[in-house]
């Protein structure tokens, strides 16, 4: 579950203070819409390491 929530969490979301970004969920009556999946903490590495590997060939 995460902490964060509003209009502006989203968009306002970096990686850089080490929070990967949550998920965005919609909305509607009962029914729960996955619009993003969140980002884990893995992904992230992966893509630095890859962007590193790319500087340095």
């Amino acid at each position: 579950m995460s902490t964060s929530a509003g209009a502006y969490t989203y968009s306002m979301a970096s990686n850089y203070n080490r929070v990967p970004k949550s998920k965005v969920v919609g909305i509607s009556g009962s029914e729960v819409i996955e619009l993003v999946k969140r980002r884990l903490l893995k992904t992230q590495l992966v893509k630095m390491f890859r962007l590193l590997q790319s500087l340095f060939q």
